[in-house]
């Protein structure tokens, strides 16, 4: 008789608590308004205004406009168009060094274009919309390859025409849907739109309730609390101002933040982005009649205005294309095995269901990063996480809080 021993091991897995303090800073084209008129990538300082140029030369096509443009943060790309010769230029940009990495002309019939770009970020997919420019101006949801140049009509139907455009497109991770405000054909009402991203068809048309004489302009999504943000704009004569307001997608609420005013006469945005993780909006503006080039930074929990600077560009330049990018540097590496008092997740290994006793009303997201770099959002429950759909293996659980990272070890099998 043969006779089988089972051994058991009970063993700790120690975890690693790394914190990371999020940094971010502001990126675009620092650009030649005389000649070549072209722009260079450049970095620009939101402390001191300062500009720093990436490379010595310019690497768009002299003489003409960047279109539109997107950012993948993920894979330090930012697309940009870019049009010459009777073609359009989709040109990918390396962001952490400026270079030209590629360079192709879209592949587009006479009397198209692509009127903006948005990059998903949850699927790594560039959309943007595709324009008929004549002949009854209309667009359509498209996906863009930014490798070859080619696209891909995600629907076959004419979404807008140019009496009904669709301005301040984002995307909307909470619906997976491109969206934006489109007007009525008499321009008396102002509606939210979101277009499916799987099918291409208008899935969401919300009417805007808002103050007579108002407007939303300058959408942003904030992807870590699921909040849209806008700049309510009131036209009422010579009067032409804006201020902060939260966008409530259930019934079409408008709700201002403040009191505060953070636009005025004569200072329309010509680029704006958003940081998520310190709850900042950015924009840009040449106020009128000086032309003075001022970047706008206003604090989206109470609507005021942290700043209203001119940047600090060389005569003839302008700052354009402005997007944000943001890294982490580590502040602090503890074992927790030797200290209880430590952020925990327990069980772990675990199979199904985990528990952390991190402070709720300041985490704004959770991801798993397994081994190839893959990153996964974990809904939360409560301090509960389910993490029953990840493959067996090891992982760093990344929780996001408004100041920042913690990335703690888990092994799931």
């Amino acid at each position: 008789m043969r006779t089988i021993i089972f051994y058991f091991f009970i063993f700790f897995v120690p975890t690693l608590l790394v914190a990371q303090e999020i940094q971010t800073n502001l990126f675009g084209f620092n650009w030649n308004v005389q000649t070549p008129y072209a722009g260079t990538y450049a970095e620009l300082d939101k402390a001191s205004q300062a500009i720093t140029n990436y490379s010595e030369d310019y690497i768009t096509y002299p003489n003409e406009n960047v279109q539109t443009y997107a950012f993948n943060q993920e894979d330090d790309e930012f697309y940009f168009i870019n049009y010459t010769q009777g073609n359009y230029h989709l040109i990918t940009l390396n962001s952490n060094t400026g270079e030209k990495t590629n360079d192709v002309i879209l592949d587009l019939p006479e009397e198209y274009y692509i009127k903006t770009l948005r990059y998903n970020r949850q699927n790594k997919t560039l959309y943007g919309i595709y324009w008929k420019t004549v002949a009854f101006p209309n667009g359509q949801l498209c996906r863009v390859n930014p490798l070859t140049g080619s696209y891909d009509l995600i629907s076959d139907n004419a979404l807008f025409s140019w009496k009904t455009t669709l301005t301040s497109d984002f995307i909307n991770y909470n619906t997976n849907e491109y969206c934006g405000f489109v007007y009525n054909a008499d321009k008396t009402v102002q509606n939210y739109v979101g277009i499916s991203l799987s099918t291409g068809e208008i899935t969401s048309w919300q009417s805007i309730n808002n103050e007579e004489d108002h407007g939303l302009r300058y959408a942003v999504f904030n992807y870590l609390n699921g909040e849209i943000y806008v700049i309510n704009w009131l036209s009422s004569g010579t009067i032409q101002k804006g201020r902060v307001a939260q966008l409530n997608l259930t019934n079409g609420e408008v709700t201002n933040i403040g009191k505060s005013y953070v636009i005025h006469n004569g200072q329309a945005l010509y680029s704006y982005t958003i940081d998520p993780y310190h709850e900042k909006f950015y924009g840009l503006n040449y106020s009128f009649p000086q032309n003075v080039p001022t970047l706008h930074e206003v604090n989206l929990a109470n609507g005021s205005m942290v700043q209203n600077t001119t940047i600090l560009t060389n005569p003839g330049f302008e700052f354009r294309a402005l997007h944000l990018q943001y890294w982490t540097e580590s502040t602090s590496s503890i074992e927790e095995s030797t200290n209880e008092n430590q952020w925990k997740i327990f069980p772990n290994p675990s199979h199904h269901m985990i528990e952390h006793n991190f402070p709720l009303h300041r985490l704004k997201a959770i991801k798993a990063i397994g081994i190839d770099g893959k990153e996964i959002d974990i809904i939360a429950q409560g301090n509960q996480l389910n993490i029953s759909m990840l493959s067996n293996g090891i992982y760093t659980l990344r929780f996001y809080f408004s100041d920042q990272i913690i990335n703690k070890q888990l092994i799931k099998w």
